[in-house]
């Protein structure tokens, strides 16, 4: 496993005998100072991360991590949760792309397809997974940092509190278990699994002029990664509640009943942190991010429109729903 922390000078080598017996007596007498403060989100599980490293020291070395190695990655709670999704497979093929050397070819062959690929995910995955590896190995340190910084700020408390501003008559009976992982996206499952490498990217690229504004409005640097939770957290929540149950995966409904869900899912929780923080008098408004949001609304009365037509042949073709379903799921981009 990776070594975390530096050890400190023994005390035997910077201390005589009667200092060191000094300070074992104060430790004896004033235990609360000396141990480490009981974190203020212990729903927050950081093994992913920790096994994470694991995996990438081994490949770095250009080694292929044993079965046992990769299942106590894929184990723990954030990955596993993941598995809803993405295959462990998925994963071995971009970690090994991105940090093994002799594997490289692999991460030009994967960029490659995707400038090819028909539909929104495709071609925007690789390329996003890709630069969230690249900058988590660069940045080690921070990610790091931004792991330990969460046992300190009320972060569950106050991202619950946001997103039930969005939700209906709805309390919360326990807090959602959260996984950090290094991805380059979060999801609102139970676990909610939250990318730690963008809450730590996010917070390095906070500018004093960004900091000042948040000052101005009665708020802290936490304020985005508050925002960021809660979107989460509001999936997490309202999937709970939800008072219906999808069509089989292999029905022909399922990708349209899925893609309306979706709609409404994602354009709620956007409501949250996009529109607080990217539009208006939000602190990253003006950022290049914010330009991209910006475009993409500028694209939705005419995905709409198509939306709308393809729903109008569904009605009128209900044989052809399986095909059009899958041409309504590349139109809506979010």
């Amino acid at each position: 496993m990776t070594t975390y922390f530096r050890k400190q000078n023994s005390w035997s080598s910077k201390y005589g005998p009667i200092h060191v017996l000094i300070i074992l007596c104060l430790i004896l007498l004033n235990p609360v100072t000396t141990q480490s403060q009981e974190s203020v989100n212990p729903n927050f599980d950081v093994s992913g991360v920790k096994a994470f490293w694991n995996i990438v020291d081994i490949l770095q070395e250009d080694k292929e991590p044993t079965a046992e190695e990769w299942k106590i990655l894929f184990d723990t709670p954030g990955h596993n949760a993941l598995r809803r999704e993405f295959k462990d497979d998925f994963f071995i093929k971009y970690f090994k792309a991105a940090y093994m050397p002799s594997h490289t070819h692999v991460r030009d062959e994967l960029l490659a397809e995707a400038e090819k690929a028909k539909g929104w995910f495709r071609s925007w995955f690789p390329k996003s997974e890709f630069e969230a590896l690249d900058w988590t190995l660069k940045n080690r340190d921070k990610v790091i940092q931004k792991m330990m910084a969460f046992e300190n700020f009320p972060y569950t408390e106050k991202a619950t509190q946001e997103a039930l501003k969005f939700l209906p008559d709805t309390q919360a009976d326990d807090y959602p278990e959260v996984s950090l992982v290094i991805f380059n996206d979060s999801r609102g499952y139970d676990p909610v699994v939250m990318s730690l490498n963008l809450l730590a990217k996010e917070e390095d690229e906070l500018t004093d002029d960004m900091l000042e504004k948040f000052n101005s409005q009665g708020y802290t640097k936490h304020r985005p990664h508050v925002l960021y939770f809660a979107h989460e957290f509001f999936h997490f929540y309202r999937d709970k509640k939800l008072d219906f149950e999808f069509p089989p995966r292999d029905d022909d409904d399922y990708r349209l009943v899925w893609l309306i869900n979706q709609i409404e899912n994602e354009g709620i929780a956007d409501q949250i942190n996009v529109k607080q923080l990217y539009f208006g008098d939000g602190c990253f408004s003006g950022t290049e991010k914010a330009q991209e949001f910006i475009e993409e609304q500028s694209r939705a009365p005419e995905e709409i429109r198509v939306f709308d037509e393809i729903l109008t042949g569904i009605h009128e073709h209900p044989n052809w729903k399986y095909g059009l379903g899958q041409q309504a799921s590349k139109t809506i981009t979010r």
